[in-house]
């Protein structure tokens, strides 16, 4: 069985580590490839890795997360493979796992989270929102949308601070002088919730809208990723972080946030199913067991 090593940065708060250790654990679970996980901060500690016994490494790379990583430095006793979240690859890898969904149902490598939990019915609707505190997020958004379409709602949104630089006090602030009706009730709350504790905050609210700006060239949104793991409906905007699951029904730009309640999930579940962890797991050995070891399986 061969052995590849998945290689993460170590900083918690950060949507390209989340993205990491999220596949990893979905990898692991993998009957024809020995997927090893590991969180790597300096060149030193990535040399110590490459002395081991290993077939292969897959990068979860970013050049502000890895950034001691070099196209003069990088090992080349066994192949390499990126994973990359921008446009911009400053590393040559020999090979590259595609995570741009928006080919889809070719391109699965979304690592959804399985979970299982009871699905609340709110009296007065509960519009959620999460994330880091960039102002291209556009917190400030989801409560105009709200406040012209509802006469009463709870606009909750989790606003947390990124490792890597954010405006929290200012995107905080932006939401607080949106004009509200009465009836519009705002919380905002700062907590980094591990996984489990994310999953049953999305799943309590009636539905969880994302307004991020266009930022064409961006990668995929790994809000979205935790979004599809509940049983939630997704209200998104057109950025092109969302090119992935895109479609006008669920586009609040286009469809009123109510209509997309009512919709349900009839938008988004086949995308719950296509990327499922069997799946993401086959799909990955097929192409590590064919394209980069010339097995057939």
């Amino acid at each position: 069985m061969k052995t590849v090593v998945i290689i993460n940065h170590s900083v918690e708060s950060c949507g390209v580590y989340q993205y990491g250790k999220r596949l990893a654990n979905i990898l692991i679970k993998s009957e024809h490839i020995n997927f090893i996980y590991h969180e790597i901060d300096t060149f030193n500690q990535y040399i110590n890795l490459c002395n081991t016994n290993l077939d292969a490494i897959i990068y979860n790379y970013h050049p502000s997360t890895l950034p001691w990583l070099t196209n003069q430095n990088i090992q080349n006793k066994v192949p390499n493979i990126g994973i990359h979240h921008e446009n911009e690859i400053l590393i040559h890898f020999n090979y590259i796992l595609e995570i741009d969904a928006s080919d889809f149902p070719n391109s699965i490598y979304r690592p959804l989270l399985n979970y299982i939990g009871d699905k609340i019915i709110n009296d007065i609707p509960i519009i959620g929102s999460f994330g880091f505190g960039f102002n291209n997020k556009g917190f400030d958004k989801i409560i105009s949308y709200v406040n012209s379409q509802f006469d009463n709602a709870i606009i909750k949104l989790n606003i947390t601070s990124a490792y890597f630089s954010d405006n929290n006090d200012q995107t905080e602030a932006m939401c607080h002088i949106i004009p509200r009706k009465e009836g519009i009730k705002l919380i905002i709350t700062h907590d980094f919730m591990d996984d489990d504790q994310l999953l049953t905050w999305l799943n309590n609210n009636t539905i969880n809208i994302f307004l991020y700006d266009h930022m064409h060239g961006r990668g995929c949104a790994s809000t979205i990723d935790y979004a599809l793991s509940v049983n939630t409906p997704i209200g998104i905007s057109d950025s092109y972080m969302f090119r992935h699951i895109y479609s006008d029904e669920i586009c609040v730009y286009k469809t009123p946030i109510k209509d997309i309640i009512k919709n349900g999930m009839v938008y988004i579940e086949k995308y719950k199913t296509a990327w499922s962890h069997l799946n993401l797991i086959k799909k990955v050995e097929l192409y590590m067991l064919k394209a980069i070891f010339s097995i057939n399986k």
